[in-house]
């Protein structure tokens, strides 16, 4: 029992971890500030060729040379009642993304 746990671990995690999103904001040139983007979502000018934290929410934006801002984010999943979700939004991306946590099953065996 604990192996087929441990696998099926091992399972969701490598798949909730290749299925991360990402989009992106074409034409995000700062219309104020040189050489920066701006944010449209979250009103926030980025230098280029920097990451930075998504606030509020788990995620990185990345703003490239053509004024592309990239926006990385957690996959969405869904899980039975044997599993608890669990995320630390302290932690930069991807760490503090939603991570399935198999909860242990209570032994009534002594």
């Amino acid at each position: 029992m604990k192996v087929s746990i441990v696998l099926l671990t091992v399972l969701v995690v490598a798949v909730f971890e290749a299925n991360a999103a990402q989009f992106l904001e074409p034409n995000a040139k700062s219309p104020t500030q040189p050489n920066k983007c701006l944010s449209s979502g979250y009103n926030l000018h980025l230098k280029i060729n920097k990451f930075y934290k998504m606030p509020s929410t788990c995620g990185r934006m990345y703003c490239d040379k053509t004024y592309t801002i990239t926006y990385h984010t957690c996959a969405s999943f869904s899980t039975d009642e044997n599993v608890k979700i669990v995320e630390d939004l302290s932690l930069p991306y991807p760490d503090c993304c939603p991570r399935p946590v198999f909860e242990e099953e209570s032994s009534t065996e002594e």
